[in-house]
């Protein structure tokens, strides 16, 4: 089923990171710290499995336990560590790890939100130039979908395992804030709200590449957006595969959940109007 079509080397598991109070680590440092064993296939989920059930949930355990002669780890993108963490469908014993990674800047705190422009160990002039350089590469992605300067940054400033420098420390510094007026003034915003917008979106960027994940043969996202990111990069770090299959059960089941539905009902362009009723309710 899986595209196992080049040679790997063994690689040794994620090494714990020794700490004297582990109990003050944020719940994304706690699940950087635990051993993650290389597995054939690692299956990338926003949100469901193994917390939450519906189609495609079904979907990935009939695939873990539908190919027992492979290793399974599953990597759960959740919002928070508030969100559900109680494993519904029994892990079978070729699921060897489930790695959560949390999207709130609040559970950050101890890496994205910890950092200053002076952790950068850089002068005002490269500074500036990074600056560029992060609005160059947004431009050429969106542009002529050039992706080579976004994952040079990436390397450099975001992935844990090669960044020379934490670079969304620039963020907070005047040289970003004077390059943000001059590079993007189609946003119609005032400074603040362009900072603050554009510090969610690194937020969420870090959140989701700032990590090394665990090493597998393959990279299975289930949806685009984060998972599909998430499993293109974690399989370019590793020199792995990646392959990614849509559901629009996805979209079934989350709005399904929302308005508290049977989850086989299927979904219509007018549920918005459930969701405006449900708000008004709630006020």
């Amino acid at each position: 089923m899986y595209p196992f079509t080049r040679s790997h080397a063994k690689h040794r598991a994620t090494k714990s990171v020794a700490v004297a109070e582990p109990t003050r680590l944020s719940p994304a440092a706690q699940q950087r710290q635990k051993q993650y064993e290389d597995v054939d296939v690692a299956i990338v989920m926003e949100s469901t499995y193994p917390f939450l059930k519906g189609g495609v949930s079904a979907v990935v355990h009939d695939i873990v336990t539908g190919n027992p002669d492979l290793s399974y780890g599953i990597i759960h993108i959740s919002w928070d560590s508030e969100a559900p963490q109680e494993d519904l469908y029994s892990m079978p014993e070729n699921v060897k790890w489930v790695r959560v990674v949390y999207l709130s800047m609040q559970e950050h705190r101890d890496d994205f939100m910890s950092v200053r422009p002076k952790d950068l160990g850089m002068t005002a002039e490269q500074r500036t130039v990074l600056s560029h350089r992060i609005f160059d590469a947004i431009y050429a992605l969106a542009g002529t979908r050039d992706t080579e300067p976004l994952w040079e940054l990436i390397d450099e400033g975001l992935n844990e395992r090669t960044r020379q420098y934490p670079l969304w420390a620039v963020l907070g510094s005047r040289e970003f804030l004077h390059a943000l007026t001059e590079r993007m003034p189609q946003l119609g915003l005032s400074l603040s709200e362009s900072f603050w917008l554009l510090r969610g979106f690194f937020s969420l960027a870090h959140a989701i590449l700032g990590e090394t994940m665990p090493r597998a043969r393959v990279y299975h996202a289930h949806t685009t957006g984060y998972a599909s990111l998430l499993g293109a990069a974690a399989a370019r770090d590793h020199g792995t595969s990646f392959l990614l299959t849509e559901h629009n059960l996805y979209v079934r089941d989350t709005v399904n959940t929302l308005l508290d539905r049977n989850m086989a009902l299927s979904i219509t362009s007018e549920d918005y109007r459930t969701f405006d009723v449900s708000a008004e309710d709630r006020a």
